[in-house]
């Protein structure tokens, strides 16, 4: 049987929930480690520059990492931009787009536009890196096709880049939100550029924090948004169990 195609939107901007996990059979190393970390990582990052698309968050836990990202809608992007994303891409000695013709420039344009090449992208070139540093060659890394959920509103992404950054306390591998090394809140507080903006969302720092704090049962510098979060349905601590929805 064929696998059943990924639902995903073309014809307008869209935000993403992704998801992947490594195979529970990899027990030498995880996803956090400071090597692998620093890698997957660095990955990510490249990855959400080249694309046609804006990461808001990501965190990396031991065996999985989740990303909050929106895809921009298709269009026909100018020779020179398409140049620079096929320079960052294959940065090394391969320059395989030196002799690409005119539909291989058509069909890089596409597929950077496209989450579904996002994610192999990205897993394939985790894979390649982790086999050759770790001789296991051969052995299948990811435990299953990546997960997506289409986010429908600001609301939701809002909901889904305060699950993701609660992430560290919820999967224990971390004990204070801001200082995990592998989560957006951390790159964001430290002032990385790559990162979509809070106010994409309509937020401001402040209130954003106290939020986060409220949904992953922190200390609040305001009972003002602690008494919304929990009329609206939030109860204290609420991100600090998994979600089904996500």
């Amino acid at each position: 049987m064929g696998r059943e195609a990924r639902l995903t939107v073309t014809d307008k901007a869209s935000w993403y929930f992704l998801h992947a996990k490594i195979k529970p059979t990899i027990k030498k190393r995880a996803l956090n480690d400071a090597v692998c970390g620093d890698k997957l990582l660095g990955i990510i990052a490249l990855y959400s520059k080249a694309f046609e698309c804006e990461l808001a968050g990501f965190f990396i836990s031991k065996h999985h990492y989740v990303l909050v990202v929106k895809f921009y809608k298709f269009k026909v992007l100018p020779q020179n931009v398409l140049l620079k994303k096929a320079t960052m891409l294959y940065d090394g000695k391969q320059t395989p787009y030196v002799y690409w013709s005119k539909k291989d420039w058509d069909d890089f344009n596409s597929r950077v536009f496209d989450v579904g090449e996002f994610m192999r992208s990205v897993q394939m070139t985790f894979s390649r890196w982790f086999n050759i540093n770790f001789k296991s060659k051969g052995n299948k890394l990811w435990a299953e096709r990546y997960k997506s959920t289409i986010l429908t509103n600001d609301s939701i992404v809002l909901d889904a880049l305060l699950y993701v950054e609660a992430g560290p306390l919820r999967e224990k591998v971390g004990t204070d939100l801001s200082n995990y090394q592998y989560s957006s809140l951390n790159l964001r507080s430290n002032g990385a550029k790559w990162l979509a903006p809070l106010s994409r969302l309509g937020q401001d720092k402040f209130r954003y924090q106290q939020m986060l704090n409220h949904r992953a049962k922190l200390p609040l510098n305001t009972k003002l948004v602690s008494a919304n979060e929990t009329k609206n349905g939030y109860e204290a601590g609420c991100y600090l169990k998994r979600q089904r929805y996500f």
